[in-house]
């Protein structure tokens, strides 16, 4: 599996793409998956791969980030995580408290530990998230995820990560 993106940055890669987006986008499309999942991660990027059936055919006025999104569904790129699960997971880590990014980003933490051994990456921006999924990642040793954000760096790393 492999990728989280936060909704913070959703734009970046799905919408009106930046440099950095696109070529995380374009990652996707070749060697990574995205994981997504729980009724926040939903409510915040407005999609439901649920409703992204395969059989529309008229998806001539659908924005780019539908299309991008369709397209990733389509190709099996996208994994969807239960909302229960997901939505769970993040009620006891709310509940456990003692997160930088206070709560409102424990629906990507619920996401990592729930696929703990599939997720690679996260692209994010928020700096407390990064705190918070740099403390769930202790203890994974050569296994552990890293985070994106864009640079020419993280760029040439993205470049030889590859999933499943």
């Amino acid at each position: 599996m492999c990728a989280i993106v936060d909704a913070d940055i959703w734009g970046e890669v799905f919408g009106k793409q930046t440099p950095a987006g696109a070529f995380f986008y374009q990652w996707l499309r070749k060697y990574g998956r995205l994981i997504f999942g729980g009724t926040r991660m939903i409510e915040q990027v407005h999609m439901d791969p649920q409703r992204m059936t395969t059989r529309q055919t008229d998806t001539s006025e659908e924005s780019p980030n539908k299309k991008r999104f369709r397209e990733l569904v389509r190709s099996g790129r996208l994994e969807q995580v239960s909302k229960k699960e997901v939505d769970d997971k993040e009620q006891e880590l709310i509940q456990q408290g003692g997160w930088e990014s206070k709560g409102k980003d424990c629906h990507i933490l619920a996401l990592t530990l729930l696929r703990q051994s599939e997720v690679r990456v996260l692209y994010s921006k928020d700096i407390p998230l990064h705190e918070d999924f740099k403390k769930i990642q202790k203890g994974r040793g050569k296994r552990r995820a890293w985070i994106y954000s864009g640079g020419p760096a993280h760029m040439r790393k993205l470049d030889t990560t590859r999933c499943g």
